[in-house]
């Protein structure tokens, strides 16, 4: 949920949301910023200052709950960026990528634009989650295309969202160094499923997907180092009209190869971005591709 403010202070702030003032009275207890909404009324607190809401704002105000968390941005813009009453919130790292698939739901213009946060300014948005937060997805773009600093973000929830189930999405190709699977294994929170997508059986078709030499030998050891490692694997196939009838031989690939994985999820393409401009290459109905994962 969006929506914009009119008299922000040009400023970028986190801020928490209350909705009464027994919850107001737990983040001024923390030091957190927060907004208290109570008689028709916004004040932003430790200023104590009046939000002016834009007048085509305020009946999407009602969607909020206590707990939630808003990032203002400088221009006015507010973002929801945890809600409370959701059992999927994301942690979005950044929109670079280095893969491009052919498939992919987001553009390559914006994998390709440098947007990302410092480990610094996860941990400050961080800060603002309940620690009882029922559920996390960490994703991109490629989440550790930000550098060896997201391993200190990682520590930080695992220290403090202890009880928090993790889903982490990442293309698997950065572990294929040992180092980073050991420092994954290190600071990963408890509860954490990884998700790594793989193509096809094949280097030749796997790379074709992705767009990049090399990716599938990469994935692959990514994947059995992380293993090695004990950790949880979910590996996500995306069925396109590419793969789809290379399917019985990548589970038969799956099978062999990657003993003590947690599950396979098999899924349908979203018809945006990449998918949407290469839907000619791409594109297989629904019905035809249950018609081969049945098999």
């Amino acid at each position: 949920m969006k929506f914009w403010i009119t008299n922000n202070d040009g400023r970028n702030h986190i801020v928490s949301v209350a909705l009464n003032k027994q919850v107001a009275e737990e983040f001024q207890k923390k030091g957190h910023k927060y907004w208290l909404l109570e008689d028709g009324k916004i004040i932003a607190f430790p200023e104590q200052r009046e939000i002016l809401v834009s007048e085509n704002s305020w009946a999407g105000l009602s969607n909020l709950n206590n707990y939630d968390v808003l990032e203002i941005f400088p221009n006015g813009l507010v973002n929801r960026c945890y809600d409370d009453s959701s059992s999927d919130n994301v942690f979005y790292i950044t929109n670079k990528c280095n893969s491009n698939c052919i498939m992919c739901p987001t553009p390559e213009r914006d994998r390709r634009w440098q947007e990302r946060r410092s480990a610094r300014q996860l941990i400050h948005y961080a800060e603002y989650i309940p620690n009882d937060a029922e559920h996390f997805t960490i994703t991109g773009g490629e989440p550790f295309m930000i550098g060896r600093e997201i391993f200190d973000f990682l520590a930080y929830l695992k220290n403090t969202m202890i009880n928090t189930e993790f889903l982490i999405l990442t293309n698997g190709r950065i572990f294929s160094v040992v180092e980073y699977s050991i420092r994954l294994k290190n600071t990963v929170p408890n509860h954490t499923l990884i998700g790594i997508p793989l193509h096809a059986a094949t280097s030749s078709l796997h790379d074709h997907i992705t767009q990049v030499p090399g990716s599938f030998i990469q994935t692959v050891q990514g994947i059995t180092n992380l293993l090695k490692q004990g950790l949880r694997i979910e590996i996500r196939i995306v069925v396109t009209k590419l793969n789809v009838m290379d399917l019985k031989n990548l589970a038969a690939f799956i099978a062999e190869n990657f003993k003590g994985i947690d599950h396979v999820c098999i899924m349908a393409m979203e018809m945006t971005g990449n998918a949407y401009v290469n839907k000619e290459l791409v594109w297989i109905s629904y019905r035809e591709q249950f018609s081969y994962v049945k098999l």
